[in-house]
């Protein structure tokens, strides 16, 4: 199976010395991403499957493909593009994916609320259902990881500030709901596989790939394999050359209830395609705001004039004199591991 990026911030890090681009690592719509191609994984390690619904970002893939590579794990990740939101659940497309991949285990990625088809846990509960049988067909260990998508995951979206968030977290410095998720998927693809029985101790083992540099050394070697530019590990000015930086300064006060990227995305005052704007939120739901405070930041390439985005940004962002509730971003953790000696429940 191929491994394939979609084009967004791929374009910038995926170019040669002569700043041309890897055609073949620039599609916009991917399916069976895996990080067999990435490395060079032996045959015979572990095989586990990742089916993301409510779409896996294509930053949290870049997280995820790397620091399974370096515990040793093959990884191949289902999910789909936005625009397939109608194939987002589809029982069938799911059945032929796990049958074809032949994975020890598989792991469902759910989103829940935002711009997920799956509004509510009623919605949610019967899907876990329907997939709990295609596993019990398959005879294959599931775990479904659930989380909300009401805010956006993490601070960073395109390019140059996802990439940055990226290495942060392959340096032990990412955000706190980016590392929790990609730790947690990470953590469950070990239990299923069978590499670690004990939930505690796969986390320190993953853990510890990032801050030992193991997790940061496989995506370098992934972007030398494919005649990247790997100068921005070294120098991250590499990835705004070009850009034309702006602070987006909020319009209106009170606390932040909701951050709507999908909002922000089909915004048709924007001219300009989102893949190649760099978006940095440095506030989020909760946050008391004055007129005038620094929501984020937006790197356009110059001369984009950038009132426009400037404005969508802020039309992103909805406030209410009153502060939201609180909402766990991680919902819950279960599944099924099947053992030679029986089953074994995960809840968490």
């Amino acid at each position: 199976m191929t491994f394939a990026f979609p084009g967004c911030f791929e374009k910038d890090i995926l170019k040669n010395r002569e700043g041309e681009h890897s055609k073949d690592f620039l599609i916009t719509h991917f399916q069976g991403r895996s990080n067999e191609k990435l490395f060079p994984l032996g045959k015979d390690l572990p095989r586990a499957a990742v089916v993301s619904i409510g779409e896996m970002s294509v930053k949290t893939a870049h997280m995820l493909l790397p620091l399974m590579a370096a515990a040793g794990i093959r990884v191949f990740i289902k999910s789909n593009h936005e625009r397939d939101k109608e194939n987002l659940l589809d029982l069938n497309s799911i059945f032929r994916f796990l049958s074809s991949s032949g994975p020890s285990g598989v792991l469902f990625d759910i989103r829940i609320g935002g711009a997920s088809p799956l509004k509510s846990i009623q919605e949610t509960t019967a899907l876990l259902l329907s997939l709990e049988e295609i596993c019990e067909i398959l005879k294959i260990s599931s775990c479904s990881v659930l989380s909300s998508q009401h805010q956006p995951l993490g601070k960073a979206f395109g390019s140059p500030y996802a990439v940055l968030e990226i290495l942060d977290f392959l340096n032990g410095r990412g955000p706190f709901d980016v590392n929790k998720l990609v730790l947690e998927l990470g953590t469950n693809i070990m239990r299923l596989v069978g590499a670690s029985s004990d939930r505690n101790a796969a986390k320190k083992h993953l853990k510890a790939k990032i801050m030992r540099g193991s997790a940061l050394d496989s995506y370098k070697k992934y972007i030398i394999a494919h005649k990247g530019n790997a100068r921005f590990f070294d120098d991250n000015s590499l990835l705004l050359a070009g850009k034309k930086k702006r602070r987006v300064r909020s319009m209106k006060k009170g606390y932040i209830i909701r951050i709507s990227l999908e909002r922000l995305f089909k915004n048709r005052a924007l001219k300009i395609s989102l893949s190649s704007l760099g978006l940095l939120f440095l506030k989020q739901t909760g946050d008391r705001i004055k007129i005038g405070d620094v929501l984020g930041e937006i790197a356009a390439p110059q001369p984009y004039d950038t009132s426009a985005l400037l404005r969508a940004f802020n039309e992103s962002i909805d406030f209410s004199d009153s502060p939201p509730l609180f909402s766990p971003f991680l919902l819950e953790t279960s599944g099924i591991l099947r053992r030679s000696s029986g089953l074994e429940e995960i809840k968490c």
